[in-house]
């Protein structure tokens, strides 16, 4: 689902010692509201055309780091994480989302984006028909 890689985040920001603990059921609830901020900030645009935007980011940002920080001190992160290239556009695919699960389970190894494979398929048909 489209919470999968937000989970994902906060996962590894909580192995990482960057974010504060989270039980599975919290980690889904914080990505919910994480999406569902995301996605209130669109409705939000869409009513208030002349919406201020950076002060709109800026408390959104405030909220979430106060919500999710560690009480641990900080040290320097580096991210692992896993993705594949679409090998026409190398359009970036992460781990964690449908599509990088559905590269996993192929046994071909190259991997071909939804855009790419169509424009392929286009013009293998009119390169048959001409």
């Amino acid at each position: 689902t489209i919470l999968l890689p937000i989970e994902y985040i906060l996962t590894l920001g909580m192995q990482e010692g960057i974010f504060r603990e989270f039980t599975r059921p919290s980690a889904r609830v914080m990505a919910l509201t994480i999406r569902n901020a995301i996605d209130g900030f669109t409705i939000e645009l869409m009513r208030k055309p002349h919406l201020d935007v950076q002060e709109y980011t800026r408390e959104l940002v405030t909220i979430f780091y106060k919500s999710t920080k560690s009480n641990v001190s900080h040290r320097r992160i580096t991210m692992i994480y896993y993705e594949v290239h679409c090998y026409s556009c190398k359009k970036k695919v992460y781990e964690g989302s449908l599509k990088y699960k559905q590269f996993k389970e192929r046994k071909s190894r190259t991997f071909c984006c939804d855009d790419c494979g169509h424009k392929i398929r286009i013009e293998a048909i009119k390169n048959f028909f001409r």
